[in-house]
């Protein structure tokens, strides 16, 4: 333990606290800026920030900077900027060429010769021009000057006209030095108010405000105030002691504080308190501005321009001190002390009163575990590397060498509660050795606070919050409540326990020992501590501090945008209206009003709307076609977000935002709704707050032709003509149909009649007689054998041509049969010498293959009675059968005369008979092949010898299978 101790060296440092300054925002060349060297800045009523360097006129709007130039300059460097009524800005550059700027376009004053030291815009649109040969009055509507020839309206030219500092002022009248007296020039009179100075060329700057200005002298800062009879040198030491050996560059008023540029800071003086305060003495300032967000921006002449967000936020760190620590732990109020920790083992102190502060640093670079000031003892105890130590009256005491890793102390009346990583345990007081008594409780805890309620002791832990008491020397668990999560933090209100658990979520619990939900943060938000102070929780995250109020439930961010020097918050501690913030980088020191005032927002500007890449007035925008491109050019000035901030449109108050980021050039809408709408547009800045300004488009698209009235009337009536069409094309194709039908009804009754006109024709009556006859003759002869063979054929072929006729189809069998019964009754009529022949192809299936009923014999019945009939000699008739492929092939092949000698006999006998069967037939076949195309087809050939001679018929049937 000797030896750990003496590792530990101590020695307090008593460290100036004078140097005290508002965290900012640098603008220089190094992060974009066109110039480290600035001479004037101010921002016109668009919000925009306008400056003046040496390397031209600039406009920004906290994210580009946006250079305006002409050919006509002589001289690069400007200064002097200014605004009058009208918008129109005025400058001059270091040729005293006077410059302005109209419509977005830069022009030189022509003819101006005079020598500049200073500008300045009266509420009449009239710029005020002093040089060293005279005041001048420009007119911002004819672009005119004039010279102002009596000055001190004296009713004399003036011999002398060393003119300086000319200052419009709030109250109507024009301000300006002239041979060491001070002028106030209304439109009906004009005062001079005598400084007596020693010299009339002395430069001298007055400020700008609502009432009579302060006066300064550039070189020995001597003050002069206004009084009722004039003006009188100022007696405010504070505020002279602070000018004195510095060389003036700027005078400026702003609400109740009076600035002051010097070479070597600038000092502020408030009018009301009477309080001074220097700033950054190491750096030049030129001038100042309070923009509308409440920021305050800092032209310098050789560290570009500086952005405060926040004076009152007060920061202590390595940039305002190179003796102070820039990373802190832990933050102790108590007693108008400040107790702090950094994270390499510092522990110091100071008052309130920001004087001094006391650095205790040591040799052992390690982090603190925990800090409690013990406000009994009137200590401070605090564990590093599991050794507990006593700070008091800047002396450090080595308690105990060998604890456990603490999380917090707690003094429970005469005994200490530890909090650590490996239990909760119970430890005696300083005045007794502060030794470990006893476990109270397994299992890593964080952080014990006594109950609001009772004497009762909370303790977080990483199973949940857990109460205990203490009953007869003993502590006990009496309830768990958040059971399985973990609490990293607590604090207390009179009436009310608040704890943080480690996903974020916030709880309160109250008398009736029932936690109500309060809030929860996104998951980017890594809160580590939660403290209550009037009627707002603070919660310290590495986002920010966050700031909730019980009552509005209102929640309040406040970041580096508002004035912090990090956003990485360790621990918070209040004494009296002061919030006091241990951060990543440095301490820093905000009022409490300070944090209730957050209500600066962002403005957004359009700047140009393009149609089709076309510019457009806003006026006529009013109507637009369904497919044309919208695009707006848009600056959102919002310098509190520093470039963090995006923009959001909708069409309508009930649409939804549609967030795009501000990198882009131009807004280009992608889809117009079509119809009329209101596009609304704003400007969302890195809090998340939407900008103090909407912009409002009222937009009218066409929609295409085929959205319009009258395209859906054509529509209407096109599908009613079409319908009407598909109507009467049905209607037609149902008639058809009908009439298919009825033709087809008449085929069939046709196909009948045919088949009744073939039934004729086998039993014609012709054929009856000479079949009869022949019979006849056969009984006469008392032939009676051949006379009952052919009776019985006769009535065979009788019966089956009558069975036959009703079927469409017949086996090819039967349809053969018939034929040979046919064929033996005519053979009966002809000689002797007939011969018949049957070949029919053994492979075809006579039983199976059907064919249309009594299809052959009117071709047998043609053959033989005008081929063979007419032939003397050998009659032969042949009837064959065949198949190929799907086709059943019928040869009908005779040796008669042919069809043309026919044709003569039955002309010479029967004149113009035509065969009663052979029509039927032909007719049979053309319904045939009507149902079924190309179903039966019947081919006539006539055979000639090699003497051409007629030597017989060939009839042909193919029936497709």
């Amino acid at each position: 333990m000797k030896l750990l101790f003496a590792l530990l060296v101590f020695t307090a440092v008593h460290v100036n606290l004078l140097a005290q300054y508002p965290n900012y925002f640098s603008y220089n060349i190094e992060n974009g800026a066109p110039s480290n060297e600035i001479y004037s800045i101010i921002q016109d009523k668009d919000g925009y920030i306008w400056i003046g360097c040496d390397a031209g006129l600039f406009r920004f709007n906290g994210v580009n900077f946006e250079q305006f130039s002409s050919k006509e300059l002589t001289s690069r460097a400007v200064t002097g900027v200014c605004q009058t009524s009208s918008g129109t800005i005025f400058a001059y550059n270091f040729n005293n060429q006077l410059i302005y700027i109209k419509h977005g376009k830069l022009s030189v004053v022509k003819n101006w010769k005079e020598s500049i030291n200073h500008l300045t815009a009266d509420s009449k649109g009239n710029v005020w021009i002093s040089t060293i040969n005279g005041l001048y009055c420009f007119s911002d509507k004819t672009l005119k000057w004039k010279e102002i020839v009596d000055l001190d309206d004296d009713g004399k030219k003036e011999s002398f006209k060393f003119v300086y500092g000319v200052q419009a002022s709030g109250n109507g009248a024009i301000y300006f030095s002239l041979n060491g007296k001070i002028i106030e020039r209304r439109s009906k009179k004009t005062k001079v108010y005598n400084l007596n100075l020693e010299s009339s060329y002395e430069p001298i700057y007055i400020t700008s405000g609502s009432n009579r200005p302060f006066v300064f002298r550039m070189i020995s800062g001597t003050i002069f105030e206004p009084t009722k009879k004039g003006y009188q040198q100022a007696n405010h030491p504070g505020f002279s002691n602070l000018l004195i050996g510095r060389k003036l560059t700027n005078s400026q008023e702003i609400g109740n504080d009076i600035w002051v540029s010097t070479y070597s800071g600038i000092v502020r003086y408030n009018k009301i308190t009477k309080k001074a305060q220097l700033l950054y003495p190491q750096i030049a300032f030129s001038s100042v501005l309070k923009d509308n967000e409440g920021n305050y921006w800092f032209s310098t002449i050789n560290n570009g321009v500086l952005r405060m967000a926040n004076l009152n936020i007060l920061c202590w760190n390595y940039q305002t001190n190179p003796d102070f620590p820039d990373q802190f732990s832990y933050l102790i109020a108590q007693n108008k002390q400040i107790y702090f920790t950094t994270i390499d083992g510092i522990i110091g102190n100071f008052k309130d009163d920001l004087r001094t502060i006391q650095l205790t640093p040591n040799n052992l670079k390690s982090d603190i575990g925990a800090v409690y000031y013990d406000d009994v003892e009137k200590c401070l105890l605090f564990n590093k590397m599991n050794t507990i130590f006593q700070y008091q009256n800047g002396k450090i005491t080595l308690l105990n060498a060998n604890t456990h890793p603490v999380k917090n102390f707690y003094r429970f009346k005469n005994q200490y509660l530890l909090a650590t990583s490996q239990g909760t345990f119970l430890y005696s007081t300083p005045k007794n050795k502060f030794k470990e008594e006893k476990l109270v409780m397994q299992g890593w805890s964080r952080d014990l606070i006594k109950s609001p309620f009772n004497d009762h002791v909370f303790i977080a832990t990483n199973t949940g919050l857990v109460e205990c008491s203490l009953i007869n020397k003993e502590f006990k668990q009496l309830k768990t409540y958040a059971l399985n999560e973990q609490i990293l933090s607590l604090c207390v209100n009179k009436s009310e326990l608040f704890y943080l658990s480690f996903n974020g979520e916030v709880y309160s619990l109250g008398k009736n020992k029932k936690p109500k939900f309060l809030f929860k943060m996104d998951e980017q938000y890594r809160m580590v501590e939660i403290k209550y102070k009037n009627g707002k929780l603070y919660l310290a995250s590495n986002l920010g501090l966050l700031i909730f109020d019980i009552n509005t439930k209102k929640k309040t961010l406040i970041t580096v945008y508002d004035g912090l020097s990090s956003n990485n918050i360790k621990d918070i501690a209040f004494s009296s209206n002061t919030c006091w913030l241990a951060t990543g980088k440095g301490l820093n020191r905000l009022s409490m009003s300070d944090l209730n005032d957050q209500n600066s927002l962002g403005k957004i500007v359009l700047r140009q709307l393009k149609v089709n890449g076309k510019e457009v007035h806003f006026h006529d925008l009013r109507q637009l076609n369904f497919n044309d491109n919208l695009s707006l050019l848009v600056d959102g000035l919002s310098y509190r977000s520093h470039g963090n901030f995006s923009f959001a449109y909708r069409f309508g108050k009930n649409a939804e935002w549609i967030k795009v980021p501000n990198s882009i050039e131009e807004l280009t809408i992608p889809r117009l709704p079509i119809g009329n709408f209101v596009l609304e547009l704003k400007l969302v800045d890195a809090n998340g707050n939407s900008s103090l300004n909407v912009i409002r488009l009222s937009i009218s698209v066409s929609a295409p032709f085929w959205q319009r009235w009258w395209f859906y009337i054509l529509i209407v009536i096109s599908v009613g003509a079409i319908s009407f069409l598909i109507f009467k094309g049905r209607v037609s194709q149902l008639r058809e149909k009908q009439k298919q039908r009825l033709h087809h009804l008449k085929l069939e009754n046709e196909l009948r009649l045919t088949q009744q006109n073939a039934l004729k024709a086998q039993m014609n009556p012709h054929f009856l007689f000479n079949v009869l006859n022949s019979i006849k003759g056969f009984i006469y002869e008392n032939d009676k054998k051949n006379a009952a063979r052919y009776l019985s054929d006769f009535s065979n072929l009788v019966r089956k041509v009558l069975d036959m006729s009703s079927l469409p189809t017949v086996p090819l069998s039967e349809e053969l049969e018939t034929v040979k019964l046919y064929i033996n009754l005519e053979s009966m009529l002809l000689e002797d010498d007939f011969e018949f022949e049957l070949e029919v192809d053994e492979a075809i299936d006579l039983a199976a293959f059907k064919i249309p009923s009594l299809l052959i014999q009117p071709y047998i019945e043609n053959a033989l009675k005008h081929g063979l009939r007419h032939k003397k000699g050998n009659k032969k008739l042949i009837l064959r059968v065949s198949q190929a492929e799907d086709e059943l092939k019928i040869e009908i092949l005779d040796n008669g005369v042919g069809r043309m000698a026919s044709a003569e006999i039955n002309q010479r006998q029967r004149h113009n008979h035509t065969s009663f069967a052979t029509k039927a037939n032909e007719k049979r076949l053309e319904l045939l092949n009507f149902e079924r195309a190309g179903f039966v087809g019947v081919e006539l050939e006539d055979l000639v010898d090699e003497m051409n001679m007629s030597k017989g018929t060939r009839v042909t049937i193919r029936i497709n299978c």
